[in-house]
């Protein structure tokens, strides 16, 4: 139990020195793993769902389990390279800039303890969240070889959505990490709860996309045969 407790205490003194000294390099690659991670939360969650709808349907009771061969890799690289390139350097320059700005508005002196966290979720939920929701649609939309159409059809179906839901997600995360952990700590505890975040708009993308698919082929005049059921659960979503 001492050396686990020695091991624990060397690799978080490991992981402070990281951010503290190499936050761009130490948080591109921990929110590349962790959109790995809520990029496949999110295509298992699809799958399940999918295969719910088609049982209780088509009473098909079919026992085939979720496994890694059914991943589209493409799709969760494309989200973890948006974690490696955007986020994690994003966030890595945002969260010290937030508490420089905190501390020059200086809230603490009108509102006590609680001034500062309160005066950084408003900053982020308002200042940071919007651009950065624009800026995955956008960068998705690039990856996936869509255009300006494509890209503003996504903002007009995905953006209120997922901005609602970062509003009614996020503030509780936030509220509590500002308040009681050091700075260098925030970016790590809001990279994992950011899984079931990322989860969410992996599977707000690929909703779209199937939407987008299929307004194509009706453009086209096509009469493609009916989807699987997991792009048509998608596409009700």
């Amino acid at each position: 139990m001492t050396k686990m407790r020695s091991f624990a205490k060397r690799l978080l003194h490991r992981a402070q020195h990281l951010m503290e000294h190499r936050p761009i390099t130490s948080n591109s690659i921990l929110c590349f793993s962790l959109w790995v991670a809520g990029d496949s939360l999110a295509q298992y969650s699809e799958y399940k769902m999918a295969k719910d709808k088609t049982e209780s349907t088509r009473g098909d009771h079919r026992h085939e389990s979720f496994s890694l061969d059914m991943l589209d890799l493409i799709r969760t690289g494309q989200c973890a390279s948006y974690g490696a390139f955007v986020t994690g350097p994003l966030i890595a320059i945002w969260y010290p800039l937030l508490e420089k700005f905190s501390k020059k508005a200086n809230p603490l002196e009108k509102y006590k303890v609680w001034g500062g966290p309160v005066f950084k979720v408003l900053l982020d939920q308002f200042l940071m969240d919007p651009p950065t929701i624009v800026a995955f649609f956008g960068y998705m939309n690039i990856c996936e070889g869509g255009d300006m159409e494509t890209f503003q059809r996504k903002i007009k179906n995905e953006f209120l959505t997922s901005w609602l839901a970062s509003m009614a997600f996020w503030p509780v995360v936030l509220l509590g990490t500002f308040r009681f952990l050091p700075i260098y700590a925030h970016a790590p505890l809001i990279n994992a709860c950011a899984i079931v975040w990322d989860a969410f708009l992996s599977n707000r993308n690929a909703a779209a996309r199937v939407k987008q698919t299929q307004l194509s082929d009706s453009k086209n005049g096509q009469n493609p045969k009916q989807k699987e059921s997991k792009q048509q659960l998608l596409a009700e979503i």
